[in-house]
């Protein structure tokens, strides 16, 4: 399904009825990280899973506002365009930290949060990603970017990467054979800053809504160490860890993950 915001088609699946829970996937991702969590949580509840601005099937601007404030208004304008009030918001990793600045900016709009190995504190990126965010050289090096690098990317999400299937890496890669634009994403990165403190990290203790904590052990690119952190300062918070589960626990582990989360949004 389409809807447009500012000019822009974006793109999203939806399905089920009841209270609404919003999906919002990581970075180099889309709206596929969530095939296996859609069905299981719309048998409860009304779901929609989109694709970001600059991902996936949606329109990529490269003059658009990437940072967490820019997406984050970006989310209630598309909660606004569907006429939903109010959402549970579920984020992995960059959408985490997306779900985070919804909630301070915006708290009367998020019912629930679920952060999923989400980033929101200073994080170490392999030498790879400090190349690709500098400026230029960046954007010399984002034209060889390929299926092989999304393969990479995905092995080290997964804690087992046995279970990355060819579907898995052809389901991620579908949008880019129609539009190979990665500069959106580039830029999003440069905004968000990953190796530097957030400006709302000062903040995140004056969350009151209801939030699960959701980690894999064994995370190497937000290590499970960010889900204590953020577990003692969000008061309001639960901390439940995935054994022998990664940096996408929604994919890796889906009957786990959907367990634990339809557990915390029917129960509390």
């Amino acid at each position: 399904m389409w809807v447009t915001l500012d000019g822009l088609n974006i793109y999203y699946t939806t399905k089920g009825s009841g209270r609404s829970v919003l999906l919002i996937h990581g970075l180099s991702a889309h709206s596929f990280s969530w095939r296996r969590n859609i069905e299981p949580l719309a048998e409860f509840f009304r779901v929609y899973a989109l694709d970001l601005k600059g991902f996936g099937f949606s329109d990529k601007p490269l003059k658009s506002d990437y940072s967490p404030e820019g997406m984050a208004n970006f989310i209630v304008q598309f909660m606004d365009a569907l006429g939903i009030p109010e959402a549970a918001l579920i984020g992995n990793s960059m959408g985490g930290m997306i779900g985070l600045t919804v909630a301070l900016q915006y708290p009367s709009r998020v019912t629930h949060l679920v952060l999923v190995g989400s980033t929101g504190y200073p994080l170490r990126p392999k030498l790879r990603w400090k190349l690709l965010e500098t400026p230029g050289l960046g954007d010399f090096l984002l034209r060889f970017v390929g299926k092989k690098d999304l393969q990479r990317g995905l092995r080290h999400c997964y804690y087992d990467s046995s279970k990355i299937t060819s579907e898995t890496l052809e389901g991620y890669y579908k949008p880019y054979l129609q539009d190979l634009n990665l500069k959106p994403q580039l830029l999003l990165a440069r905004k968000f800053k990953f190796d530097r403190p957030s400006p709302w990290e000062s903040q995140y203790s004056r969350i009151q809504i209801p939030t699960l904590l959701l980690w894999g052990r064994e995370d190497r690119i937000v290590p499970v160490h960010h889900a204590y952190r953020f577990h003692r300062e969000i008061k309001s918070s639960r901390l439940e860890i995935l054994e022998k589960t990664g940096h996408a626990p929604q994919e890796e582990n889906p009957d786990e993950f959907n367990k634990r989360v339809l557990q915390f949004l029917k129960n509390t």
